[in-house]
């Protein structure tokens, strides 16, 4: 079951207010749990709902305790995409497959004479040729190299695929990515100074976070409970006083 919106912005006030050890301290909100998984047995009146809860200061300081924060609401799910590793990879491949197909061009034009025009023209022949008639140099007959681009292109359109779904996905929010960032700061995964640089790498980080066409009212929620927030207080301290 995922938070709704106001349980998000409940999230996000609390971090960007700063109070204490972010899900712990959500407890107006219904949140004092990470996650809440039910396991109940119908049909039967003898049986009871079992309910595991799992909480934030369950999981020790450092990575265990950043990813359990990290799932815990969609608005967290900030993750380094790796462009730049991803186009010197695809780049890599690119032109592996590209100096096997120049030998595989080189090949066919060796081949395209009167003679040997066969094997070009029939995969069986090619297959089935005899070493002393191939003429190309090359530590690979033409099927061996086939297969061998057979296997590259596939891992090149993976990698091309894969890249072009993550450049797809929404870059966080800013408020989203304050959130997350201020949690780690204030300590709370505790990792060393290097472990912690992606979160500082803004512009390749996306959001697991679906739909944000209408990331817009989180913002006015969120605006709209800080005020009414405020104005409960003002209240309660003025009903205090009178009754003083």
């Amino acid at each position: 079951m995922q938070p709704s919106s106001v349980m998000s912005v409940g999230h996000l006030m609390t971090l960007e207010e700063g109070h204490g050890d972010a899900i712990t301290a959500q407890e107006p909100w219904g949140l004092t749990n990470v996650k809440t998984e039910s396991t109940a047995v119908a049909s039967s009146p003898t049986t009871t709902s079992k309910t595991k809860s799992i909480h934030l200061e369950d999981f020790p300081r450092g990575f265990p305790r950043l990813a359990c924060f990290l799932d815990s609401d969609e608005a967290f799910m900030v993750y380094k995409r790796f462009g730049i590793v991803f186009s010197r990879l695809l780049l890599n491949k690119q032109d592996e497959i590209r100096h096997m197909e120049n030998k595989l061009h080189a090949m066919d034009q060796a081949d395209n004479v009167d003679d040997r025009r066969i094997y070009i023209m029939s995969r069986s022949e090619d297959v089935e040729r005899h070493p002393q008639s191939i003429t190309y140099s090359s530590s690979e007959t033409r099927p061996e190299l086939l297969r061998m681009l057979e296997k590259s292109l596939l891992e090149y359109s993976e990698l091309l695929l894969k890249a072009s779904q993550l450049k797809a996905l929404d870059k966080p929010s800013s408020r989203d990515y304050r959130s997350v960032l201020r949690y780690m700061e204030k300590g709370g995964g505790q990792l060393f100074e290097e472990e912690m640089s992606w979160i500082y790498e803004k512009e390749d980080l996306v959001t697991l976070r679906p739909g944000r066409e209408h990331a817009w009212l989180d913002g006015i929620l969120e605006r709209l409970l800080s005020l009414c927030r405020g104005k409960f207080v003002r209240v309660s301290v003025l009903i205090h006083g009178l009754q003083t």
